[in-house]
């Protein structure tokens, strides 16, 4: 009687896995390609990440400035493109019907800031932002943000805002991987402005 209540639940394991597997293959999905061009002179460009938010799909565009990005599931994302020294451009996009996506992305040069403001306020709205952005946790203590310096700081009424000029390269040594993050907004009300 145990074996055969095993043999049942083997074979009605093995058919939820198997109707899954058959459920996420139908799945209507669509890939996105396009290229990318510098937005004042229209020349392609190469080494640009093109991706889809919150999600792990992504690619970099070759020497011709293409990019393909395959198996996007139809539903509302956003696309970014980001590329050293141009600004970081995103746009919503909405997938209804299988088949593809073409799109031309252009780029604007990045602005050169030269700011004279004061160190020690930055310093401190680095360690806030920190805080925020990372946690408090035994975790969170072992992550580090190796390029801050991309990072701006802005107060508007008692809301703190932080945006980057580029991809936070963040190395997480407690569980030992390194990656990249694409900020594209962090707002933070008054009611959770405290860091500590």
């Amino acid at each position: 009687m145990i074996q055969s209540q095993r043999t049942l639940a083997y074979t009605l394991t093995a058919m939820v896995f198997i109707a899954g597997v058959a459920i996420s293959q139908t799945t209507p999905r669509v890939t996105i390609s396009g290229r990318v061009v510098d937005d004042s002179t229209s020349v392609v460009l190469q080494n640009v990440d093109v991706f889809v938010a919150q999600t792990t799909l992504d690619c970099g565009t070759g020497r011709n400035g293409r990019f393909e990005i395959k198996n996007v599931p139809l539903g509302s994302y956003e696309i970014a493109a980001s590329r050293v020294g141009y600004a970081m451009r995103s746009f919503r996009v909405t997938l209804t019907e299988s088949g593809g996506k073409e799109f031309e992305i252009r780029l604007r040069l990045g602005e050169v800031v030269v700011s004279a403001a004061e160190p020690v306020e930055w310093k401190k709205q680095l360690e806030r932002f920190t805080v925020l952005f990372l946690g408090k946790t035994r975790n969170a203590e072992q992550c580090k943000i190796l390029n801050p310096e991309v990072l701006d700081f802005t107060e508007s009424g008692r809301v703190f805002s932080a945006t980057a000029r580029a991809a936070l390269e963040i190395d997480n040594l407690a569980l030992g991987y390194h990656f990249q993050f694409y900020l594209t907004r962090f707002n933070v009300e008054p009611a959770n402005l405290t860091s500590g």
